[in-house]
């Protein structure tokens, strides 16, 4: 909640775009003018998002073997995963790890541009576990909760295909949360990975 108190301006305020375009000088005359439109704006931006839930085009899960995969599905996994793990995290790394011919790619496909993807390992290919890596949505269709959506499958896929009660994955430590919500754990202690802080997290499947 957007809060002003005792003279303090919360994270979420200061985050706030109203509070962006004010000078905080004068922020506190600005407040008191203007608290009813925080309310106004919570309740659009929730309608909004829910009406962009509901229209957000379906995503089609396809899931298949490196050899099975198309020249231009494979052009577009690796395009994607430049975009999102070296371009726009600045992270230099050796991306393409060997393990892509191993590996089942999960793809969410809008028509026939993916716009969501992982990577499941099979036990001993990478952990002593099965494991999820590679795990993205790509930029313009952030928000759709998509990341979520193409997790869940990963997971059922894991599940039922491979027969396993046990997913490992190494997250990025700012995502951590995001794991958390679909019921993986931490385990270990945090670690540096090519720069970028990771954590060791595990998933128990009933």
């Amino acid at each position: 909640m957007l809060e002003y108190r005792n003279g303090k301006i919360s994270k979420r305020t200061q985050q706030c775009k109203y509070y962006k375009y004010s000078s905080k000088g004068h922020f506190n005359k600005w407040y008191k003018r203007n608290s009813g439109c925080f309310f106004k704006y919570r309740v659009w931006r929730r309608e909004a998002q829910e009406k962009n839930r509901q229209n957000k085009p379906k995503m089609k899960i396809v899931v298949k073997k490196f050899k099975e995969l198309s020249v231009e599905e494979i052009y577009q996994i690796l395009r994607i995963r430049s975009e999102v793990f070296i371009i726009e995290q600045r992270c230099i790394y050796q991306d393409i790890d060997g393990n892509d011919e191993k590996a089942m790619h999960v793809m969410g496909k809008n028509n026939n541009e993916i716009i969501a993807y992982t990577r499941i390992l099979d036990r001993g290919d990478c952990y002593d576990f099965p494991s999820i890596s590679r795990v993205m949505v790509k930029k313009k269709n952030r928000g759709e909760e998509r990341g979520k959506e193409i997790m869940k499958e990963s997971i059922k896929y894991i599940k039922e295909n491979l027969k396993e009660k046990t997913i490992v994955l190494a997250a990025q430590k700012y995502l951590e949360k995001f794991y958390r919500e679909l019921g993986f754990i931490a385990e270990g202690e945090e670690y540096l990975e090519d720069g970028i802080p990771h954590q060791r997290m595990i998933l128990k499947l009933l």
